[in-house]
């Protein structure tokens, strides 16, 4: 192992540990889980070298996506902190936990640690950002994540594509359904229920609109009069949920996938993520019994 200073040199009081939770890790695990043994490997490291640990104050621990840093409000305390010329070191399980982005965020937080003269300290290697040969291999590892990361989400998406067409539902259930599962054999099947007193407020919003010709914001003042909390609890006028639930194919037993992408545009030389409705999304008949028969939403559309 090649760094500049000597170990024995590190005083922890001038470093920030930092556990994010990343989809990598052990699924079977919760983030409580995954971050007490990260943070556990990391203090038994500080423990064997230093008879030390991090102070609790230098602490960050959060979970979100590897891509972009200013989308990661804990690492961003960590970047602000490294101004302080008491800081001089960073403790993480693997580089890639600080980012998986692409090249220019990798090259943005090689900067950052480069000029604030930043120490970056895993227990298999530790990164003198001085050091050309350890920036190098620093920059490697980061990498590689990112390409771990594009292969990640390519697999995670045909996964979810496969269960959804074996009829699975794998997402919130909507109003008038409750989230199910149940073994078949090996496997655990995802699946929906009726909750039968929101359905049959479905049924209700179908026949309002559909059969006595009144308007979503007729019913949503009708829902709103009789009392009846909307989706998320409070009222239904202007929660656009009337709108969502005249729309859904879930209430014929389908399965929508793919509706709404990110997408990423370029505006004024930035780019800009947006999560919109597609025309090209998959449906598929799902295991879930319908609310609504097939000739009734037909009719609303």
């Amino acid at each position: 192992m090649y760094f500049r200073e000597s170990i024995i040199d590190i005083l922890l009081e001038e470093c920030l540990m930092y556990l994010r939770k990343s989809r990598s890790d052990d699924p079977t695990l919760t983030v409580e889980e995954v971050l007490r043994n990260h943070e556990k490997e990391l203090d038994d490291w500080c423990e064997k070298n230093f008879n030390d640990k991090v102070p609790q104050e230098n602490r960050y621990r959060e979970v979100v996506s590897g891509e972009k840093m200013d989308e990661r409000p804990e690492l961003q305390k960590i970047l602000g902190r490294l101004e302080d010329k008491k800081i001089k070191y960073i403790m993480c399980v693997e580089p890639t936990r600080l980012s998986r982005g692409y090249l220019d965020e990798i090259g943005k937080l090689i900067k950052l640690l480069r000029f604030n003269k930043i120490t970056v300290i895993t227990p298999s290697k530790i990164y003198n950002m001085e050091d050309e040969y350890d920036r190098e291999l620093f920059e490697r590892e980061l990498k590689r994540g990112n390409e771990y990361l594009e292969y990640a989400k390519k697999t995670m998406y045909r996964g979810k594509l496969r269960k959804c067409a074996d009829g699975e539902f794998i997402f919130v259930a909507p109003y008038g359904y409750i989230n199910h599962q149940y073994k078949d054999g090996r496997r655990t099947v995802k699946t929906l229920l009726i909750d039968e007193e929101k359905a049959e407020v479905v049924r209700m919003i179908y026949k309002w609109y559909t059969i006595d010709n009144v308007s979503i914001r007729g019913i949503e003042n009708r829902l709103d009069s009789l009392h009846i909390p909307s989706p998320g609890g409070g009222e239904w006028l202007n929660s656009g949920s009337v709108n969502i639930i005249l729309s859904h194919p879930v209430y014929i037993g389908k399965i929508r996938f793919s509706y709404k992408r990110t997408t990423t545009e370029v505006i004024k030389q930035e780019f800009v993520k947006r999560y919109k409705r597609q025309d090209d999304y998959f449906l598929f008949d799902g295991l879930h019994d319908a609310i609504i028969d097939q000739e009734l939403y037909d009719a609303t559309q």
